[in-house]
């Protein structure tokens, strides 16, 4: 009994009052580039780099209809933040296939999907479900509370893929994407009920 009381209250300890160090956290958001198999295929997933980001923007336009979200000057602010940021992005013979990033607040344990996007030929394939397992998976290391993200309205892909990750819809916001005016849903998934 003592035990088990024991061991609930150094999680409910570490989730409410430490915070992971500078060092800790870099540590956490570590990933080492490897060779891996999604449906049966090789690919090669790394952590996105500086010299990534023309390939990315490319891989963002060729999803958003030639319009891009950010340009260079945003992605290497977010790119080069390694101590609350991971992007990755997953190529086949030096082709970059599908990019996601992730935000992680250890501060309000709150983690935020900035970004996803999957060649449309590439679409389909397990790409874009592989890199949110991925950021899920270390946001829950991390001890996050919760994941949220924003997905167009009209994008029914990837709100389906979201669903099945356990992503709900929390709120609509208006005109959210600025070039298309389009709404865009609120998403959000529980990691932690502590």
């Amino acid at each position: 009994m003592w035990k088990k009381y024991k061991s609930q209250f150094q999680k409910w300890y570490h989730n409410h009052f430490e915070t992971l160090t500078k060092e800790q956290q870099l540590d956490n958001l570590d990933i080492n580039n490897h060779k891996l198999k999604i449906r049966g295929i090789n690919y090669f997933l790394a952590r996105a780099q500086v010299t990534d980001i023309t390939e990315m923007i490319d891989v963002q336009r060729s999803v958003s209809n030639g319009n891009t979200t950010w340009d260079e000057v945003t992605f290497e602010k977010e790119l080069t933040r390694l101590d609350d940021r991971l992007y990755l992005i997953i190529r086949k013979n030096d082709k970059l296939l599908a990019y996601a990033g992730c935000s992680m607040n250890c501060e309000t344990k709150e983690a935020h999907i900035t970004n996803l996007a999957v060649l449309p030929n590439y679409q389909g394939r397990g790409l874009g479900e592989f890199l949110m397992r991925t950021l899920l998976y270390k946001a829950r290391y991390m001890n996050m509370k919760e994941i949220t993200l924003e997905v167009r309205i009209n994008n029914s892909s990837a709100q389906k893929l979201y669903k099945k990750l356990g992503f709900k819809q929390y709120n609509i916001k208006h005109n959210y994407y600025s070039s298309s005016n389009e709404d865009a849903l609120d998403m959000r998934v529980i990691l932690s009920n502590d």
